[in-house]
């Protein structure tokens, strides 16, 4: 029920900010954690993005912007930009989370073979890493798609990934 919309007094996404919110409580937290990183990716899930869509989408970036998925790292454009995307989507399901892990598995791929690359020509840094991300998912617990994404989990793909 968490995708789902109702009210604003009751939608677990409120974009009242007198009204409790876990996500954009634990958005802040996290954030706050990384104030050394000046931008963020932020990424949500199970919503229609576009008012003529008819499915949910597995996976959009807060900013709206696929370009460029990055929110400066403050408090107020954080919470600016989480606001503004819920005024623009609509809540939906399926919940699938499996299309977030396969991005962020294929960009960790990316990423180790990009190094690998530069290490053919630099074999000082052959075991080393430029780029590490770190993956929350942030959810009311429902997952249209666990045996997906356990699936994709248990890939032997993920060893060695800067994740």
């Amino acid at each position: 029920m968490g995708n789902l919309t109702f009210s604003d007094d009751i939608n677990l996404h409120s974009t009242n900010p007198d009204r409790p919110n876990d996500y954009r409580d634990l958005i802040k937290l996290i954030a706050s954690s990384y104030a050394n990183v000046t931008n963020l990716p932020i990424f949500g899930f199970g919503a229609k993005t576009s008012k003529y869509s008819s499915k949910a989408t597995g996976m959009f970036p807060l900013t709206r912007s696929i370009r460029n998925p990055f929110t400066p790292n403050d408090d107020e454009t954080l919470m600016k930009t989480y606001t503004d995307c819920l005024h623009q989507i609509e809540g939906s399901l399926p919940v699938n989370i499996n299309p977030v892990l396969c991005f962020f598995k294929q960009l960790g791929m990316h990423v180790r073979s990009r190094l690998q690359r530069k290490a053919q020509q630099t074999p000082a840094i052959k075991h080393t890493i430029d780029s590490m991300y770190v993956l929350y998912v942030l959810s009311s617990g429902i997952m249209d798609d666990l045996k997906d994404c356990l699936k994709t989990l248990q890939s032997s793909e993920w060893k060695n990934l800067p994740l």
